[in-house]
């Protein structure tokens, strides 16, 4: 099995925060072809020329495009293909069987699970975010869920990249308290965090594709810029259980 309820100790433990494995080959290339699918469909409706994969996307495309082709509601699965991830993925089915109550979140407010891919160029483009603890974005009113008897877990998967997978993390940082403040962009209030206060303390993942981490809502992460010559492909999603 890739998880069992015991490394929920570890996620749960304030001191760690986290749980690192790889899903099957399988899960995988189930992953792998939904996103291609999700990705063909926004390039049709982008583009009037054909010829534009996931491959060839950093020298066919606009990048000047990007960010309003891309936009995080784009980039949610829709519901046909979320409901082939849910029924079908290995890692799901384990997750299913650990926690009766498993939900995925609906930030979105789709009225479905929101399971969403980020598309990430490499330098000079800088398509990560400030570090954050996803507790921050709920806090700041992204999503409402009720805390006093849920508590939350975010999924991370590597889908296409290097070994450099391209997120980052402090261990042990669900345990801190850190400052931030929030501004409005992207037509929500987002957490604003100096990094610097912990620069000796970041961790950047590495692994082959299909590593993912799992982790507490408090875990302070976000986004590594890469200069490679690759883009970098994951899937998320957050979901609850019971407290």
């Amino acid at each position: 099995s890739m998880i069992n309820k015991n490394n929920f100790f570890d996620i749960d433990n304030k001191k760690c925060g986290y749980f690192i494995s790889k899903i099957d080959s399988k899960d995988l290339f189930i992953l792998k072809n939904l996103i291609e699918q999700h990705f063909d469909n926004i390039i049709k409706e982008n583009y009037s020329h054909k010829g534009i994969s996931l491959d060839n996307y950093l020298t066919n495309a606009d990048q000047e495009k990007h960010g309003s082709i891309f936009t995080k509601s784009n980039r949610v699965l829709p519901k046909n293909l979320f409901d082939i991830a849910y029924e079908e993925l290995k890692i799901f089915k384990e997750l299913k069987n650990i926690f009766s109550d498993f939900k995925i979140t609906d930030e979105e407010k789709l009225g479905y699970g929101n399971f969403y891919w980020r598309l990430v160029r490499p330098y000079p483009f800088k398509d990560v975010g400030p570090m954050h603890k996803d507790k921050w974005f709920w806090d700041l009113g992204s999503g409402k869920i009720d805390e006093k008897k849920l508590k939350r877990y975010k999924l991370w998967i590597s889908i296409i990249g290097d070994e450099n997978l391209g997120f980052k993390f402090v261990d042990g940082s669900p345990n801190m308290d850190l400052k931030y403040s929030s501004e409005f962009r992207d037509g929500m209030y987002k957490p604003n965090f100096d990094e610097k206060i912990v620069s000796n303390k970041i961790t950047s993942l590495k692994g082959s594709q299909g590593t993912f981490i799992l982790f507490h809502d408090e875990l302070l992460h976000g986004g590594d810029i890469l200069t490679n010559n690759t883009l970098r492909v994951s899937i998320e999603c957050t979901f609850t259980t019971k407290k």
